[in-house]
């Protein structure tokens, strides 16, 4: 059965690796003209050409921080205060609260102009327990339907949370500006052994248009991620 399995999750590495290598370069910082621009601190920035132009695409997140209303209640005698859950705060609570903010963006150059092809935007905002908010994996460009206008991956997970308990998960592929989405929740490992609950996953109708090619390699992609171990 271990064989079986490892078997299969190297099959499915080889798999996801040969879509990915279509000759994509890794830019530093330093490297993204002046003219293309992102918000927060850099992650990772990678450059290609398909039939839209030359494309850059970043990544992109602030650190955790203190929330705004955290900094305002260390201020005041306030008893309480009612989270953004519905939940009551007290004055150990309220002032520990964080936030953080990721982007994606993606610039294409065509004929010596640069336009925005899309941007992503998500957050986590009032955490109280512990905050994850992070790109799996660095973002992935892959032309699976073989005509020329590549499609684009970002994968990433958000908690909130003061014990053990699944994260949100997102996949978003572009393909040009459209956008296709894949939102669920991860599966908990703990010591080695997966959580029997299992876990929640939605394709957006927009995704449902796309070809089996596509869908495969979205549910492969998921798979290599929703397990998380504790």
């Amino acid at each position: 059965m271990i064989k079986q399995i490892l078997l299969l999750f190297i099959v499915l590495l080889i798999t996801l690796n040969s879509f990915s290598q279509i000759g994509t370069d890794t830019l530093s910082a330093n490297q993204i003209p002046e003219t293309i621009l992102y918000k927060g601190n850099f992650i990772k920035a990678i450059k290609w050409k398909d039939k839209l132009g030359e494309n850059y695409l970043i990544i992109s997140e602030t650190d955790v921080i203190k929330s705004r209303i955290a900094k305002e209640l260390i201020k005041t005698t306030e008893i309480d205060y009612i989270s953004k859950k519905g939940d009551t705060l007290y004055n150990d609570i309220r002032t520990e609260l964080k936030d953080k903010e990721i982007w994606g963006v993606n610039y294409v150059i065509q004929n010596d102009s640069i336009i925005k092809l899309w941007e992503i935007y998500d957050f986590i905002k009032e955490c109280y327990g512990s905050l994850k908010l992070d790109f799996v994996e660095p973002p992935i460009v892959t032309d699976i339907d073989n005509n020329g206008i590549f499609q684009t991956w970002l994968i990433y997970k958000m908690n909130c949370s003061s014990d053990v308990s699944p994260s949100k998960m997102k996949i978003l592929m572009h393909i040009g500006n459209e956008k296709y989405a894949i939102r669920g929740t991860t599966q908990v490992s703990l010591n080695n052994k997966i959580d029997i609950e299992e876990y929640k996953m939605k394709f957006d109708s927009n995704f449902k248009k796309t070809s089996k090619s596509i869908i495969d390699f979205a549910n492969d992609l998921w798979s290599k991620h929703v397990v998380e171990n504790y």
